[in-house]
């Protein structure tokens, strides 16, 4: 779960945004349907490059047509009523996937139960200190602060992101790596400067699984 930093949208629809927002807030219904497509494709259009094209929750590839925009706070909660149209606060991307992530995080796959915003981490956040991404595909908490490791296991219970396909998607984003570390017999230098390509944050599109990649692969560029 990489840090979101998002690009800022164009003033035209960031002002339609803030407007359907204040309506909202001054009591007016949120809509069934609450954005019109070719809307939604431009609020795509600067996520997934803040993304770089990458869940934001599993790190699984995403493209336009294969995603949807997550709302953090459901539009079901009541913080989610106050923020159906906030940008910068609520909307991200994640992949359309229904045994993990934005899908499974929906009451419905949890007795009923809503969201606790306080234990969930949020992709905008920097959370990176508190999760590590292991040799076996799963994600666990790299903290021992007994909150912090609450909020984790939380996380990935709620969005299953141990689940199987997670899991199997970091497995094979591993083999892959290493395979075509075997396959070039790749000398050590080599394998350093093959890494570092990989891990360089600058790329418009990043690796999918980005974060195990460099939980597993950077000790290889270590300073």
């Amino acid at each position: 779960m990489r840090q979101i930093v998002k690009l800022p949208l164009e003033p035209v629809l960031q002002n339609m945004l803030e407007e359907k927002q204040a309506k909202i807030n001054n009591g007016a219904k949120p809509p069934k349907k609450w954005l019109r497509s070719k809307f939604k494709n431009q609020i795509k259009d600067k996520l997934l490059p803040s993304q770089k094209y990458l869940c934001c929750y599993c790190e699984d590839r995403i493209k336009i047509n294969d995603c949807h925009i997550e709302h953090f706070f459901e539009q079901s909660d009541l913080d989610g009523k106050e923020l159906v149209y906030d940008y910068q606060t609520n909307l991200i991307l994640s992949c359309n996937k229904n045994t993990c992530c934005g899908h499974y995080k929906a009451e419905a796959n949890h007795n009923r139960v809503s969201v606790d915003y306080d234990s969930l981490l949020n992709p905008t956040n920097d959370n990176s200190k508190l999760l590590n991404y292991n040799n076996v595909g799963e994600i666990e908490a790299s903290t021992k602060i007994e909150s912090e490791i609450k909020k984790v296991d939380y996380t990935i219970q709620r969005l299953n992101l141990n689940g199987q396909n997670p899991v199997n998607g970091r497995l094979g984003a591993i083999k892959s790596i290493n395979n075509q570390i075997i396959d070039e017999a790749m000398s050590l230098e080599e394998q350093q400067k093959f890494i570092a390509i990989l891990l360089k944050e600058d790329q418009p599109e990043l690796r999918p699984y980005f974060s195990t990649i460099k939980d597993i692969f950077g000790f290889l560029i270590a300073n």
